[in-house]
């Protein structure tokens, strides 16, 4: 029974990366979705180099959370974690505003160049990207998972009606900024619910 909220969570996390790809391909025809895959492989390799560091980070957490007594060292190592993700985050943002069109040319053509736009804002994206996903293994480790589930589901419904309208817009770049404002929505709700539970 304890686990439900984290297969939950998991099932929210599945419908969050794909829900997006189904309502570009379904607006914009396969070439911008080929486009935003292009672009996108490139950020899904960056989220997924700090998976292993979330994994081995929530254990730990748990254990200090359940420690009255070692909550100073609870914060002093959330707050390491933030600062090192927030900086992993910034250099990849950077390496993707300077080398985005060279790295997409080099691997996929020149007829991919219109991805820069699109893996550019994907990439800034990763900055409260990051800082979301450390706020919510802090959360997960103080027992907050039903909160965090409500949010991702809250946060679905969001970049799923901002996809609906940037899309048409801005096609595949559309999506990347749908993603980027609500990632950047969430992070207020999620900062605000890590100071409640403070």
């Amino acid at each position: 029974m304890t686990a439900w909220p984290f297969a939950l969570a998991g099932i929210l996390a599945a419908l969050q990366m794909r829900a997006n790809i189904l309502i570009l391909a379904y607006l914009q025809g396969d070439q911008v979705l080929g486009w935003y895959a292009a672009a996108n492989r490139f950020v899904e390799t960056g989220k997924q180099l700090p998976g292993a560091f979330y994994a081995a980070i929530l254990p730990a957490l748990a254990a200090l959370a359940t420690n009255t007594s070692q909550r100073e060292d609870l914060q002093k190592i959330f707050r390491r974690a933030r600062l090192g993700l927030l900086t992993f985050a910034l250099l990849a943002s950077a390496g993707a505003l300077l080398l985005g069109q060279p790295v997409l040319t080099l691997t996929y053509g020149s007829t991919y160049q219109p991805a820069t736009a699109t893996l550019q804002i994907l990439t800034l994206s990763l900055i409260p990207a990051a800082q979301n996903s450390i706020l919510i293994v802090y959360l997960y480790a103080c027992n907050d998972e039903k909160f965090v589930n409500w949010l991702i589901a809250t946060g679905i419904v969001i970049n799923l009606s901002l996809c609906v309208w940037l899309i048409p817009i801005w096609g595949a770049a559309g999506t990347a900024l749908a993603l980027l404002f609500t990632e950047s929505a969430l992070f207020f709700f999620y900062q605000h619910r890590v100071i409640y539970q403070r």
